[in-house]
């Protein structure tokens, strides 16, 4: 089951502790046993069994579309995790109620496996609100920023991974088209080409065919003048035996 991120933003952004609550539970449950692997990780993995198959001389190994189209999910999935590790970061910050508090830090842990996202958490603002938690220090800084810029900055920043997904899907589908469209006159130049050589790579076939049917019209009349001239000889022979 795929956890909805961006909707867990979404319920801290509205206030809504029992739907955080419930987002984050779901989202420990399916990352609990999870190690994230950033895009460098995989590259490596496939460069591994790109050796292997390479040294098994089994086959050859290319990049396929699902290769690709993993590449992007992996790469919004990131967008997604780094932006809730900066709202919780915060949510924990304005102080909620203790059972929250316990889902809300499991979840940071778990997102803390992340290397791609570590940055994050080693701000000054996110190392004071963890100190605070720990009884390290006793007070915290205010953020300047007022909670409608922080979220609208957020939002933004899943939009735009939006759009830019949506962006490649759609060059993707044009670059499809237009390799079909490529294929299809060049059959039909194919196909026409092969005709237009059988009716000029020969110039002289159409010439000897028409020729052809001329002389076996010639012929055909030719045989008949001889059966005339043959019926008049025998005419004559029969009229000198009389």
């Amino acid at each position: 089951m795929d956890v909805d991120i961006e909707g867990i933003i979404q319920c801290i952004k509205q206030g809504d502790e029992n739907g955080v609550q419930m987002q984050l539970q779901q989202f420990n449950k399916e990352y609990a046993q999870c190690f994230f692997f950033d895009a460098e990780e995989k590259e490596r993995r496939r460069q591994r069994k790109l050796e292997e198959f390479k040294k098994n001389k089994v086959r050859d190994y290319t990049d396929s579309d699902s290769d690709n189209e993993e590449r992007e999910l992996e790469n919004r999935s990131l967008i997604l995790r780094e932006n809730l590790a900066v709202v919780l970061v915060r949510f924990i910050r304005t102080g909620v109620k203790r059972r929250l508090l316990r889902v809300s830090l499991r979840s940071l842990r778990i997102l803390t496996r992340d290397k791609k996202i570590l940055g994050h958490f080693v701000s000054d603002a996110a190392l004071l609100t963890l100190a605070k938690l720990a009884g390290l220090v006793t007070s915290v800084a205010s953020d300047e920023s007022s909670d409608t810029d922080f979220y609208d900055s957020v939002i933004a920043s899943l939009t735009e991974a939006k759009v830019l997904q949506g962006r490649s899907d759609e060059d993707e589908g044009e670059a499809e088209a237009i390799d079909h469209n490529e294929e299809i006159p060049a059959i039909n130049e194919d196909s026409n080409s092969d005709i237009s050589n059988i009716n000029s790579e020969d110039p002289d076939s159409n010439s000897w065919f028409r020729s052809h049917r001329g002389g076996s019209h010639q012929k055909a009349l030719e045989r008949g003048r001889k059966d005339r001239r043959e019926s008049k000889m025998d005419g004559e022979e029969e009229e000198e035996e009389e």
